[in-house]
C-alpha cells in the first residue's frame, strides 16, 4: 500500500456510522448513488484530518441496500468503532463488482465502469443508463457530482473491459458544463431532456 494516496483516486462511496455490536464491526451509510451497487472490498480507505488511510476489511456484509456492515483490521472494540463515526469511507473503483449477464443491454454492461476522459481525466463511475428516445445518456457519479454523457461511438476512445475503464474524449464545454456551477439539488431525469436540446443547439449530434 502506497504512503501517500491521493483522494481523487478513490470512490467516495459512504460515511460510517455507529458500531454494530462490540467487537468492532461498523455500519457504512451508502451514498443515495451506491445504493444497491455490488462491492467486493479487500481494503476500505477512511478520511482522516484530511488523509486517506487504508484499512484492511476481515468481514464484509450488506445490509438493505443503503448500508454495509464492515469489520476492519485494528478494529476490534465498540468504543475504537465510536471514534470513527461520521467518517467519509472511499474504495478502489476496481472493486465494484461489475455485471456479466447475457440477457441485458449492451450499454448496461458499463454500469459500473470507472470513466476518463481525454482533457479532465477521472471524471466517476458509471452509474446509470438513462433511455431517451434511442439515444442513451450515461450517468456519471464522482463525489455526488453528476454527470450526464452521450453514449455514442465517436467519443468513446476505448473500452477496457479487463479493468472496468471506459476512456473517452468529451467534446468541449461539455463536462464543463456540470463540474463548474452545476445546483446540488439538479434532478438527473428532470433535466436529461434539457440536455439533449442543449447539446444539439451546440452541434453535438446523439443520434
Amino acid at each position: 500500500m502506497d504512503n501517500f494516496l491521493n483522494k481523487n483516486d478513490f470512490l467516495k462511496i459512504g460515511i460510517l456510522k455507529k458500531p454494530h455490536g462490540i467487537s468492532g464491526d461498523i455500519s457504512i451509510r451508502l451514498l443515495p448513488e451506491f445504493n444497491g451497487i455490488k462491492i467486493n472490498p479487500t481494503w476500505l480507505f477512511i478520511e482522516i484530518d484530511g488523509e486517506i488511510v487504508p484499512f484492511e476489511v476481515l468481514f464484509f456484509k450488506e445490509k438493505g441496500i443503503e448500508t454495509i456492515v464492515v469489520k476492519l483490521e485494528t478494529i476490534d472494540t465498540e468504543g475504537s468503532a465510536r471514534k470513527y463515526q461520521n467518517l467519509p469511507v472511499y474504495i478502489k473503483s476496481d472493486e465494484i463488482i461489475k455485471t456479466n449477464k447475457k440477457d441485458i443491454d449492451k450499454t448496461d454492461c458499463l454500469l459500473g465502469y470507472s470513466v476518463f476522459d481525454k482533457k479532465h481525466g477521472n471524471i466517476g463511475i458509471i452509474r446509470n443508463i438513462i433511455e431517451i428516445q434511442q439515444n442513451p445518456l450515461m450517468e456519471i457519479v464522482l463525489n455526488e457530482q453528476e454527470i450526464l454523457f452521450p453514449y455514442q461511438k465517436n467519443f468513446i476512445i476505448s473500452v477496457d473491459k479487463k479493468n472496468g475503464i471506459l476512456n473517452i474524449d468529451a467534446p468541449d464545454g461539455l463536462i464543463e458544463l456540470f463540474i463548474k456551477g452545476t445546483p446540488k439539488n439538479l434532478q438527473t431525469r428532470r433535466y436529461a431532456p434539457s440536455l439533449k436540446l442543449r447539446l444539439s443547439e451546440s452541434n453535438v449530434m446523439l443520434a
